[in-house]
This record gives C-alpha cells, structure tokens and sequence, in this order.
C-alpha cells in the first residue's frame, strides 16, 4: 500500500517519521537528500498529505542520540512543507527524560524562520496551535 492510499484509508492525525529514510544520511552519506527522484516523490506525497489535514512530525530523536545535527524532515523537506502550508509537531521520540524536549527551542526557531507561525500540541486530547 503506497503512503497516498495509506493516508486515504487510514486518515491519520499525524505523519510521523516521514523521512526515517533518511535518518543516517548526515553519518553514512547514503544519498537521499541529493536524489532528484526522492526529493521529487517526497513533493507528491506532501502535497497529498496536506490535503488530508495530517500534521507532519518535525523529529529531533535522532538528533539527540548523536546520528544528526538537524531534525526531519530535513530543511529542504520542510521548505516544501511551508509551501504547502502544512502543520507540524515537534516530537523529540524520546526514550529519556532528560531529553524529552531535547532541540525544541532550537528548532522552533528554524520552523520560524522557514515561515512557519504555529506547530501544534496535542492538549486535553485535541491539537491545539501554539504560536512560535
């Protein structure tokens, strides 16, 4: 099932993980982020998801493990996001306390500057917008 039908028959709240694929990118140079094809492909799926109202995740697990200096999406993902005035959270996938919030000023900061006003949090079990 492609993530497209996945979307139409699950209809998720959020995508999380989006570009997992891409995890080890900055550690192994394994080539994603420079692919035409996959940066095209990630284009599609985006711009179907935000149709769907999903919020997308903005990751920083992997940051805080060592694997990687940014979150994902990668930057150039979230310009793409922004573009298709997707709404995001900021999960930090955490396994430890002392890292449940690990980058978040930091990358708040990066969504901010992309253009992004708001993420969003999940409050009294509903998304709640909260201004950056």
């Amino acid at each position: 099932m492609s993530f497209c039908n996945y979307l139409n028959y699950r209809k998720p709240d959020i995508a999380g993980h989006f570009d997992l694929i891409t995890k080890y990118e900055e550690t192994q140079n394994i080539g994603f982020l420079k692919s035409k094809e996959y940066l095209n492909l990630s284009q599609k799926y985006i711009t179907v998801a935000t149709k769907f109202d999903v919020i997308f995740e903005v990751n920083t697990g992997a940051m805080a493990r060592g694997l990687r200096t940014n979150p994902y999406p990668y930057e150039n993902l979230l310009y793409a996001l922004k573009k298709e005035n997707a709404k995001l959270i900021i999960s930090s996938d955490c396994h430890s306390m002392d890292k449940i919030d690990y980058f978040f000023d930091e990358t708040k900061k990066m969504l901010k500057d992309i253009g992004f006003k708001y993420v969003y949090n999940l409050f009294n079990n509903e998304f709640k917008k909260d201004k950056l």
